[in-house]
């Protein structure tokens, strides 16, 4: 399947930021991508779980927006 094909109506450039970590996909847009993979939203978090908690979690370790301000 191309990028095309598992983004459409989604543009082949946000998939490919997508897969190379450039840019988190919308729960909308993960949906889409499961189901176009016939897999759930889980088993594509699955292996990037653990990636994904420097970017939720807060300099002070309690979560929340690392990008916002205090």
């Amino acid at each position: 399947m191309t990028q095309t094909e598992l983004g459409w109506p989604l543009t082949r450039a946000f998939v490919s930021a997508v897969e190379h970590g450039r840019c988190l996909p919308s729960l909308a847009a993960l949906a889409h991508f499961a189901d176009r993979l016939s897999v759930s939203p889980a088993e594509l978090l699955d292996s990037v779980k653990h990636d994904l908690a420097a970017l939720y979690t807060g300099h002070d370790g309690r979560g929340g927006d690392p990008l916002s301000s205090p």
